[in-house]
This record gives structure tokens, C-alpha cells and sequence, in this order.
């Protein structure tokens, strides 16, 4: 389970290093937007493997289920799994 990042938290994120899907898996556990909106646009795009109306993301829970239906070896090349910072695998959903 990954920890909600605080306000300060999610602005100071540095979510270039992550691959688009794991942006988009890291950004479904999070109450801040933790990178640029087009950015997680196009991240859930990658990791559903389909185009993403904008409108669909003011229904978040229909997003953020269907994501948690993504099992992680589809989600992620079993090569490069990846692993949440230590600091942040702590704390329940909050949303």
C-alpha cells in the first residue's frame, strides 16, 4: 500500500523517472495530483490501453477501479518491476 503524499509532498514528487504506468498505478493511491494533469491523462491511457475521454476523470472511482483491475505483470514489463520509495508504503487509501 502506498502512502498519501501530503499537498507539499505532491507538488515537490519527482514523477519523471517512473514509466507512465507506473505514474498512473502511483497517482491512483494519491488525493494530490502528483504531476502535470496531461501527464497522468496519458499514463492512465497507457496503462488501460485505451484513449481516455477527459470528462471520464470526473468519475475517479469508475477510473480508479477499472486501474486496480490492471493486474501488475500487465501493467508492468516483468523485467523492471517497480518498487514504491520506502517512505511512502505506509497508510491506507484515503479516497
Amino acid at each position: 500500500m502506498v502512502r498519501c503524499l501530503t499537498q507539499e509532498e505532491a507538488l515537490a514528487f519527482d514523477w519523471e523517472e517512473l514509466t507512465p504506468i507506473e505514474r498512473a498505478k502511483f497517482q491512483l493511491d494519491q488525493e494530490w495530483l502528483c504531476m502535470p494533469f496531461d501527464v497522468f491523462h496519458a499514463s492512465m491511457e497507457a496503462l488501460l490501453g485505451r484513449g481516455i475521454d477527459v470528462l471520464k476523470f470526473t468519475y475517479s472511482s469508475e477510473l480508479q477501479e477499472e486501474g486496480d483491475r490492471v493486474p501488475p505483470t500487465a501493467a508492468q514489463p516483468q523485467d523492471k518491476p517497480w518498487i514504491c520509495p520506502p517512505s511512502l508504503q505506509v497508510g491506507p487509501r484515503l479516497h
